[in-house]
């Protein structure tokens, strides 16, 4: 996710609203389709609409929550139309495939991996709209950036070295993710042209982080009643020697 972050998962403190001691670099990557709805076709649910009364499961706080609530808003479902059930994403995986709860909302792979084990009686609820951009993240502390910024065009200039190779060479690539991350390499190939690797800082970005703050105020997940100026929170000048054309949030 961007800037929803936990510090600790028994008290929510969203690190943006509670630190500026740190930029970011850079966005590696991101996508329109990490963050899905995944239900059971037994419980009669074949549309969005078909959610209304089923039980829901999400990661309260994260940004497949942040997601669930704007895929909700998109399709006119209330809160109070569903019963939503705060879950971790492992223990959503096995309660979707006893039945435990009627859909999920998570971030892949923990729904391509419930779609396995559900089949033909797995449904993915799309939206014809675009409903939410999430990105991975490269983030340093400020101190260090204004201290060392060779080493930060360094490490990005590497970062592009890899994007040029990953664009060219697509199945070592994925076999490469596959054995550092101990995924399985299928599923990490079944997910590889969801995903956009580009190195930027672009207005989507900004966009997104300002949605979001907003949703986190609107929760009350935060005591904080404004959306944090989060120019404030990006170091430039590495981006821009490295890979200028990438940099296109306006200032």
């Amino acid at each position: 996710m961007t800037l929803i972050v936990y510090t600790s998962f028994d008290k929510k403190k969203y690190t943006d609203f509670e630190r500026g001691d740190f930029y970011i670099i850079g966005s590696i990557m991101y996508s329109y389709e990490m963050n899905l709805v995944l239900a059971r076709r037994d419980k009669g649910i074949n549309s969005p609409s078909d959610l209304k009364g089923k039980k829901v499961a999400v990661f309260r706080g994260t940004a497949s929550d942040f997601f669930m609530d704007s895929f909700f808003i998109l399709k006119g479902i209330k809160s109070s139309d569903v019963e939503i059930v705060n879950m971790d994403p492992l223990t959503m995986v096995s309660a979707i495939e006893k039945g435990e709860v009627d859909a999920i909302v998570c971030w892949q792979p923990y729904i391509l991996n419930a779609q396995l084990k559900l089949g033909d009686n797995g449904i993915i609820l799309l939206s014809e709209n675009i409903i939410y951009r999430i990105s991975w993240l490269i983030v340093t502390m400020k101190d260090y950036a204004e201290k060392n910024p060779e080493v930060l065009e360094k490490f990005l200039r590497a970062i592009v070295k890899a994007e040029n190779f990953m664009a060219e060479n697509r199945e070592e690539s994925i076999s490469i993710h596959s054995e550092e991350s101990g995924v399985n390499r299928e599923i990490i190939a079944a997910l590889w042209d969801d995903v956009i690797f580009d190195l930027s800082l672009d207005q989507a970005l900004l966009t997104n982080l300002e949605d979001e703050a907003r949703w986190v105020i609107k929760y009350k997940l935060t005591d904080k009643t404004e959306v944090p100026n989060y120019l404030d929170y990006v170091y430039f000048d590495a981006l821009k020697k490295v890979k200028p054309g990438a940099v296109t949030i306006t200032r």
